[in-house]
Protein backbone atom coordinates (compact mmCIF):
# COMPACT_ATOMS: atom_id res chain seq x y z
CA UNK A 1 0.00 0.00 0.00
CA UNK A 2 1.61 3.39 -1.00
CA UNK A 3 1.08 6.34 1.49
CA UNK A 4 2.19 9.45 -0.04
CA UNK A 5 1.21 12.26 2.54
CA UNK A 6 3.95 14.27 3.51
CA UNK A 7 3.82 14.08 7.30
CA UNK A 8 4.18 18.37 7.70
CA UNK A 9 4.22 18.00 11.99
CA UNK A 10 7.94 17.65 11.61
CA UNK A 11 7.60 21.50 10.59
CA UNK A 12 5.58 22.11 13.82
CA UNK A 13 6.73 22.11 17.07
CA UNK A 14 5.73 20.05 19.85
CA UNK A 15 4.05 22.65 21.93
CA UNK A 16 2.01 24.33 18.02
CA UNK A 17 0.84 20.36 17.67
CA UNK A 18 -0.92 19.95 21.03
CA UNK A 19 -2.39 23.63 20.93
CA UNK A 20 -4.36 22.78 17.68
CA UNK A 21 -4.87 19.36 18.66
CA UNK A 22 -6.43 20.69 21.62
CA UNK A 23 -8.25 23.43 19.93
CA UNK A 24 -9.43 21.19 17.02
CA UNK A 25 -10.80 18.83 19.73
CA UNK A 26 -12.66 21.82 21.62
CA UNK A 27 -14.07 23.20 18.46
CA UNK A 28 -15.45 19.62 17.68
CA UNK A 29 -17.01 18.97 21.35
CA UNK A 30 -18.40 22.94 21.01
CA UNK A 31 -20.10 22.23 17.47
CA UNK A 32 -21.62 18.74 19.05
CA UNK A 33 -22.84 21.02 22.15
CA UNK A 34 -24.68 23.71 20.14
CA UNK A 35 -26.28 21.37 17.49
CA UNK A 36 -26.80 18.24 20.05
CA UNK A 37 -25.39 15.79 17.90
CA UNK A 38 -23.73 12.79 19.56
CA UNK A 39 -19.78 12.49 19.21
CA UNK A 40 -20.25 9.07 17.34
CA UNK A 41 -17.44 8.29 14.52
CA UNK A 42 -17.00 8.73 11.66
CA UNK A 43 -18.05 12.50 12.85
CA UNK A 44 -20.59 13.42 9.49
CA UNK A 45 -19.56 15.91 7.03
CA UNK A 46 -22.10 18.30 8.56
CA UNK A 47 -19.46 18.35 11.87
CA UNK A 48 -17.04 20.26 9.21
CA UNK A 49 -19.46 22.92 7.59
CA UNK A 50 -20.64 23.47 11.04
CA UNK A 51 -17.23 24.18 12.17
CA UNK A 52 -16.98 26.65 8.88
CA UNK A 53 -19.92 28.41 9.11
CA UNK A 54 -19.90 28.83 12.95
CA UNK A 55 -16.41 30.90 12.67
CA UNK A 56 -17.44 32.65 9.32
CA UNK A 57 -21.05 33.79 10.35
CA UNK A 58 -22.26 31.80 8.01
CA UNK A 59 -20.04 32.78 4.94
CA UNK A 60 -20.00 29.43 3.23
CA UNK A 61 -20.67 29.27 -0.65
CA UNK A 62 -19.78 26.96 -3.60
CA UNK A 63 -18.15 28.03 -6.85
CA UNK A 64 -18.51 26.12 -10.12
CA UNK A 65 -14.88 27.49 -11.72
CA UNK A 66 -11.49 28.93 -10.54
CA UNK A 67 -11.86 31.73 -12.53
CA UNK A 68 -10.96 33.79 -9.38
CA UNK A 69 -8.46 32.12 -8.05
CA UNK A 70 -6.51 31.10 -11.17
CA UNK A 71 -5.55 27.91 -9.74
CA UNK A 72 -7.12 24.74 -9.41
CA UNK A 73 -8.61 24.14 -6.34
CA UNK A 74 -10.83 22.47 -4.02
CA UNK A 75 -11.61 25.28 -1.17
CA UNK A 76 -10.41 28.89 -0.40
CA UNK A 77 -10.36 31.00 2.45
CA UNK A 78 -10.63 34.65 1.79
CA UNK A 79 -10.32 37.91 4.49
CA UNK A 80 -11.67 41.35 3.44
CA UNK A 81 -9.63 43.49 5.65
CA UNK A 82 -12.64 46.45 5.38
CA UNK A 83 -14.90 44.61 6.42
CA UNK A 84 -13.34 42.18 8.97
CA UNK A 85 -15.38 39.22 7.43
CA UNK A 86 -13.84 35.86 6.25
CA UNK A 87 -15.54 33.91 3.40
CA UNK A 88 -15.18 30.20 2.60
CA UNK A 89 -15.73 28.83 -1.30
CA UNK A 90 -16.02 25.15 -1.56
CA UNK A 91 -16.11 23.66 -5.48
CA UNK A 92 -19.33 22.29 -6.28
CA UNK A 93 -18.25 18.92 -7.88
CA UNK A 94 -17.17 18.27 -3.97
CA UNK A 95 -20.93 18.50 -2.93
CA UNK A 96 -21.85 14.89 -5.00
CA UNK A 97 -22.10 12.01 -2.99
CA UNK A 98 -19.04 10.48 -4.22
CA UNK A 99 -16.74 12.97 -3.26
CA UNK A 100 -17.55 13.19 0.13
CA UNK A 101 -14.67 12.42 1.88
CA UNK A 102 -12.58 14.92 -0.42
CA UNK A 103 -15.36 17.28 1.13
CA UNK A 104 -14.16 16.50 4.35
CA UNK A 105 -11.05 17.09 4.24
CA UNK A 106 -11.19 20.65 2.53
CA UNK A 107 -13.98 21.82 4.99
CA UNK A 108 -11.59 20.49 7.54
CA UNK A 109 -8.36 22.32 6.13
CA UNK A 110 -10.26 25.72 5.77
CA UNK A 111 -11.77 25.70 9.36
CA UNK A 112 -8.40 25.38 10.31
CA UNK A 113 -7.51 28.65 8.40
CA UNK A 114 -10.96 30.80 9.65
CA UNK A 115 -10.21 29.78 13.46
CA UNK A 116 -6.35 30.33 13.25
CA UNK A 117 -5.33 32.33 10.76
CA UNK A 118 -7.08 35.75 10.71
CA UNK A 119 -5.36 38.63 10.62
CA UNK A 120 -5.73 42.22 10.68
CA UNK A 121 -7.80 44.15 11.12
CA UNK A 122 -5.33 46.69 8.19
CA UNK A 123 -2.20 44.71 7.30
CA UNK A 124 -0.03 46.19 4.66
CA UNK A 125 -1.10 43.76 1.97
CA UNK A 126 -4.67 41.68 1.90
CA UNK A 127 -3.24 39.07 -0.33
CA UNK A 128 -0.80 38.36 2.65
CA UNK A 129 -3.72 38.26 5.20
CA UNK A 130 -4.43 34.45 5.02
CA UNK A 131 -1.05 33.20 2.77
CA UNK A 132 1.34 35.18 4.61
CA UNK A 133 5.43 35.14 4.01
CA UNK A 134 6.29 31.45 2.65
CA UNK A 135 8.15 29.41 5.03
CA UNK A 136 10.06 26.89 2.53
CA UNK A 137 10.20 23.94 3.31
CA UNK A 138 12.33 20.81 2.05
CA UNK A 139 10.78 17.46 0.75
CA UNK A 140 10.05 15.17 3.71
CA UNK A 141 7.90 12.62 4.15
CA UNK A 142 7.77 9.20 5.87
CA UNK A 143 5.58 7.79 3.28
CA UNK A 144 6.95 9.12 -0.18
CA UNK A 145 6.63 7.30 -3.35
CA UNK A 146 9.39 7.58 -6.16
CA UNK A 147 7.56 10.22 -8.02
CA UNK A 148 5.85 12.45 -5.41
CA UNK A 149 6.69 16.25 -5.60
CA UNK A 150 6.55 18.26 -2.11
CA UNK A 151 5.95 22.09 -2.78
CA UNK A 152 6.88 24.12 -0.61
CA UNK A 153 4.26 25.25 2.41
CA UNK A 154 3.91 28.48 4.13
CA UNK A 155 3.66 28.16 8.54
CA UNK A 156 0.02 28.29 8.27
CA UNK A 157 -0.50 25.77 5.16
CA UNK A 158 1.48 23.37 7.19
CA UNK A 159 -0.54 23.93 10.61
CA UNK A 160 -3.73 24.00 8.49
CA UNK A 161 -2.32 20.61 7.03
CA UNK A 162 -2.02 19.13 10.68
CA UNK A 163 -5.18 21.06 11.91
CA UNK A 164 -7.53 19.18 9.12
CA UNK A 165 -6.01 16.05 10.73
CA UNK A 166 -6.58 16.68 13.84
CA UNK A 167 -10.34 17.84 13.20
CA UNK A 168 -10.76 14.84 11.54
CA UNK A 169 -9.60 12.65 14.04
CA UNK A 170 -9.84 14.83 17.44
CA UNK A 171 -7.31 13.55 19.63
CA UNK A 172 -10.15 12.95 22.67
CA UNK A 173 -11.45 10.40 20.31
CA UNK A 174 -8.61 8.50 18.34
CA UNK A 175 -6.71 8.02 21.94
CA UNK A 176 -8.78 5.75 23.27
CA UNK A 177 -9.15 4.02 19.75
CA UNK A 178 -5.84 3.71 19.38
CA UNK A 179 -5.14 2.36 23.01
CA UNK A 180 -7.90 -0.50 22.83
CA UNK A 181 -6.47 -1.40 19.73
CA UNK A 182 -2.83 -1.96 21.67
CA UNK A 183 -4.47 -3.93 24.65
CA UNK A 184 -6.23 -6.07 22.85
CA UNK A 185 -3.23 -7.36 20.73
CA UNK A 186 -1.01 -7.11 23.74
CA UNK A 187 1.49 -4.44 22.19
CA UNK A 188 3.90 -2.86 24.20
CA UNK A 189 6.36 -1.52 21.76
CA UNK A 190 5.89 1.27 18.86
CA UNK A 191 5.03 -0.66 15.37
CA UNK A 192 6.76 0.19 12.42
CA UNK A 193 4.21 2.27 10.25
CA UNK A 194 5.09 -0.26 7.37
CA UNK A 195 4.59 -3.47 9.27
CA UNK A 196 1.71 -5.69 9.47
CA UNK A 197 0.40 -4.33 12.91
CA UNK A 198 0.93 -0.88 11.25
CA UNK A 199 -0.93 -1.21 8.49
CA UNK A 200 -3.89 -2.90 10.18
CA UNK A 201 -3.74 0.18 12.85
CA UNK A 202 -4.23 2.69 9.47
CA UNK A 203 -6.61 0.96 7.93
CA UNK A 204 -9.09 0.60 10.65
CA UNK A 205 -8.29 4.08 11.35
CA UNK A 206 -9.20 5.18 8.26
CA UNK A 207 -12.35 3.35 8.24
CA UNK A 208 -13.44 4.51 12.20
CA UNK A 209 -12.92 8.04 11.18
CA UNK A 210 -13.59 8.39 7.32
CA UNK A 211 -9.98 9.58 7.03
CA UNK A 212 -7.99 8.47 4.25
CA UNK A 213 -5.40 5.84 4.63
CA UNK A 214 -2.46 8.89 4.13
CA UNK A 215 -4.16 10.69 6.99
CA UNK A 216 -4.32 8.36 9.16
CA UNK A 217 -0.69 7.25 8.70
CA UNK A 218 0.17 10.43 9.03
CA UNK A 219 -1.85 11.28 11.96
CA UNK A 220 -0.80 8.33 14.40
CA UNK A 221 3.26 8.87 13.28
CA UNK A 222 2.44 12.92 14.64
CA UNK A 223 1.46 11.71 17.83
CA UNK A 224 4.14 8.83 17.92
CA UNK A 225 1.87 5.58 17.91
CA UNK A 226 4.14 4.54 14.62
CA UNK A 227 7.42 4.48 14.10
CA UNK A 228 8.96 5.32 10.88
CA UNK A 229 12.65 4.49 11.42
CA UNK A 230 12.56 1.02 9.28
CA UNK A 231 10.64 2.58 6.38
CA UNK A 232 12.04 1.11 3.30
CA UNK A 233 11.94 3.04 -0.41
CA UNK A 234 11.71 -0.37 -2.50
CA UNK A 235 8.34 -1.15 -0.41
CA UNK A 236 6.87 0.72 -3.44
Amino acid sequence: MALGRPDWSTYLGAATRAEIDGQMDAEIRRVAERYQWPLELPLKTDFFRAVVRLNTGMNLRTFGDNSETGRKIDGVTRYDPGSGEVKVGIHKRLLQPDHDQQLRIVLSHEGVHVMRHRIGPTPPDPQMLLFGEPKVVPEVTAFRRRDLKVQPKSQIEVEAEYGSESLIMPISLLRPFVEEFFLDRNIISKPAVHSAVGMELITLVDRKFLATVEFAATRLVALSYLATETFQDSLF
